[in-house]
């Protein structure tokens, strides 16, 4: 009597709470071979992801494993996965959310691999552990081990790479540049092949004190590696970046030399000397304030007849720019091809810039002289002329936004003072012309001629 009432309590128990209906007994079946073939197929034909629980397959009724699932992709591949919840609650109280993990793929694992894999992670989860954390730790661990075998070299491609959709070709070019020598003095200091995951700080370190008596130079390197290093643990491919741990070094005092009107007399000799396109190179950056990259890959099709129009593509800020040409010296900025304004190399885009400086500090004798000295002179001696307002000359360098030239004022002065702008750099043009005739500024003469004329 006393049986028959106990089993009288396990049905009504069971009839109050009944099992899902993905395993329930009258429905459970395992999968078969060619169930999944036809899930593969069904995902193909409807463009659909097709998910294939263990449970609800048409094979015998006591081998499915609860929470092994086929999810086949509308593109043919397919693959097991595990679907369960991590014992316990979160921090908030709540229960942890359900998570899946991939156990295989059906053509490499049969279905009876992939049930055992279950009661595996089964009992993972029955310990209070995470297996899709401790899988994607496993991973990392595994890409961190394989980057050990990749090459710094391979590793510096990729990231140059992927920096080409980023950057500006000019800005890119100065990146590879910058990212090859730090990867040759990296191999020279290790010797070559050199693995990215063999880089120590004590290498970075290295590098950098090689380079301690050029400050700049020694900034340049460390910035380099610290940015691929930066690109490789954002990818998993190392766990720490090396330079994190070296002091980046200080920036370089800035240069405060620009040429005296003397020395402008001896530039504008020396170009004449050097002729062809060094000489027209030279004579173009002393009348017109563009940067060096910016005039060396100038094309005719930037060249109109008043004025040198850049898309943002070639600006150093990425805004789009014009600037008037000089009135009496368009001659200069005839192209050499239908490539270059200047075709400074033999073919190809310029890169002997220290050549060139060499040569021109010899011819001229202004040993000290630099190409970025030319754009400071151009807005000392407007100001020391009182040519021109500091908002209208910090614009014909293409700077951005100067300081007197933010919040509400920038916001609401959208005006390009074309008229103005033209102006300033005729003015220009006779204060260059005036110091290479008499070897100073007007400004200097004790009885100055109407040179500079206007004042805006």
């Amino acid at each position: 009597m006393g049986h028959i009432c106990l089993a009288s309590r396990l049905v009504r128990r069971d009839a109050l709470n009944p099992m899902p209906s993905d395993i329930r007994g009258d429905t459970m079946g395992a999968i078969t071979r060619k169930d999944i073939d036809t899930a593969i197929a069904k995902a193909r034909q409807s463009g659909k992801r097709v998910n294939l629980r263990d449970v609800d397959g048409s094979g015998r009724r006591d081998m499915p494993e609860t929470g092994l699932v086929l999810i086949a992709g509308p593109t043919g591949t397919s693959r097991w996965t595990y679907a369960y919840r991590q014992r316990g609650t979160t921090a908030d109280g709540k229960r942890h959310p359900q998570k899946w993990v991939n156990i295989g793929r059906p053509e490499l694992m049969p279905v009876d691999e992939a049930r055992a894999e279950v009661r595996r992670l089964k009992a993972v989860v029955a310990e209070g552990r995470n297996p899709l954390a401790e899988q994607e730790d496993a991973e990392r661990q595994a890409a961190i081990e394989a980057s050990r075998a990749l090459s710094l070299s391979e590793a510096a491609r990729r990231y140059l790479e992927n920096r080409s959709t980023e950057l500006r070709p000019s800005s890119l070019s100065s990146e590879r540049m910058q990212v090859n020598r730090a990867v040759a003095e990296l191999q020279s200091v290790a010797g070559p092949p050199l693995a990215l995951g063999e880089v120590t700080k004590a290498m970075v370190a290295n590098v950098v004190d090689q380079h301690r008596t050029k400050p700049a130079t020694a900034r340049h390197r460390h910035g380099a590696i610290h940015r691929l290093f930066a690109f490789a643990v954002e990818r998993d491919l190392v766990e720490v970046n090396p330079a994190m741990g070296v002091k980046t070094p200080k920036p370089p005092a800035p240069r405060t030399w620009k040429p005296s009107a003397s020395e402008v007399e001896a530039l504008w000799h020396a170009a004449e000397e050097i002729g062809g396109t060094r000489g027209r190179f030279l004579k173009a950056l002393m009348l017109v304030p563009l940067r060096l990259s910016e005039m060396a890959e100038l094309s005719p099709s930037e060249v109109s007849g008043e004025a040198i129009e850049l898309p943002g593509m070639r600006t150093k800020n990425g805004d789009a720019f014009r600037i008037p040409l000089p009135i009496d010296h368009r001659d200069i900025f005839v192209s050499d091809n239908e490539e270059r304004v200047f075709q400074l190399a033999r073919t190809g885009p310029f890169s002997a810039r220290k050549a060139v400086v060499a040569q021109i500090r010899k011819t001229s004798g202004v040993s000290v002289f630099h190409f970025h000295a030319l754009r400071k002179l151009f807005v000392s001696e407007l100001a020391e002329h009182g040519v021109g307002d500091v908002d209208l000359v910090d614009g014909l360098l293409n700077h951005r936004q100067a300081a007197s030239r933010g919040g509400v004022i920038a916001a609401y002065q959208q005006s390009g003072r074309w008229a103005q702008k033209c102006e300033v750099m005729s003015a220009w043009e006779r204060l260059v012309a005036y110091a290479v005739e008499h070897g100073r500024w007007p400004r200097e003469t004790k009885t100055p001629n109407n040179v500079v004329e206007m004042r805006l």
